[in-house]
């Protein structure tokens, strides 16, 4: 665990985890999401370091987006504490930390999930999202595809159709609608104790779009959203929405 001289006022560092392209810091009052340091990249085959393609874009888009979900909705998503570039030149993003709260219960499987309890959990999340998430991100509008002057498709674009950056288009008939662009379970936290939605995460995609582009991959398992970065029709027909 890095070390942690000085007092912090989102409390002391309960766990750090280093990825592939960024890192994650959970303190007891926070989480924060970085870049890593150059010499912290992880190589590629090649030798070259492995880039994370619009990291400080990404990190700066998910604190605009979510300022703007907390002003403007009543959509549970983390608190923006701070975000910006720190004295190591690591762009980032703090948040406060959406606990999952204790529920005071024991397992009720000897192993492995409750499938009974998993299946009340994703109905109730396709319940919040089409009726009370949907709803309101549809109300904030724009004829613009820019976020704070930044466009970042859903990543099952991003990642089939290899771009240096994505364009901003503008519309003069029906205007573009706020969407998550990754809203899949692994974005959706759920409470144990009440097996309902209590906070979405993870805004890095974010930005004013056509509603088609907003998959219900919270309606999906793993597989099956994997599988979206491989429906080459879909992702062409969604391309050309936004100008190909």
């Amino acid at each position: 665990m890095d070390p942690d001289p000085a007092p912090n006022p989102y409390g002391k560092i309960v766990e750090v985890r280093k990825l592939l392209i960024k890192e994650y810091v959970v303190r007891e009052h926070s989480f924060t999401k970085r870049e890593l340091l150059p010499e912290q990249l992880q190589k590629r085959p090649d030798g070259k370091p492995w880039p994370w393609k619009w990291g400080k874009e990404r990190l700066l888009n998910e604190a605009y987006a979510s300022n703007l979900i907390k002003e403007y909705t009543t959509i549970p998503v983390p608190r923006l504490l701070d975000s910006g570039v720190d004295d190591q030149d690591r762009t980032f993003y703090i948040g406060n930390e959406c606990r999952r709260p204790a529920s005071g219960q024991r397992p009720h499987v000897s192993y492995g999930k409750c499938e009974t309890c998993v299946d009340v959990a994703n109905k109730n999340a396709d319940n919040f999202i089409t009726n009370f998430v949907l709803p309101q991100l549809q109300q904030l509008m724009s004829y613009d595809t820019r976020l704070n002057g930044f466009v970042l498709p859903p990543p099952r674009i991003t990642e089939t159709i290899r771009k240096g950056a994505w364009q901003s288009i503008t519309s003069a008939g029906e205007p573009f609608r706020f969407i998550h662009g990754d809203l899949a379970r692994h974005n959706i936290m759920v409470s144990p104790k009440t097996l309902k939605v209590n906070c979405i995460f993870d805004w890095e995609h974010a930005g004013y779009f056509p509603p088609e582009l907003e998959a219900a991959a919270w309606r999906m398992t793993h597989s099956e959203c994997q599988r979206l970065f491989d429906a080459r029709e879909r992702i062409q027909k969604e391309l050309e929405l936004i100008g190909g």
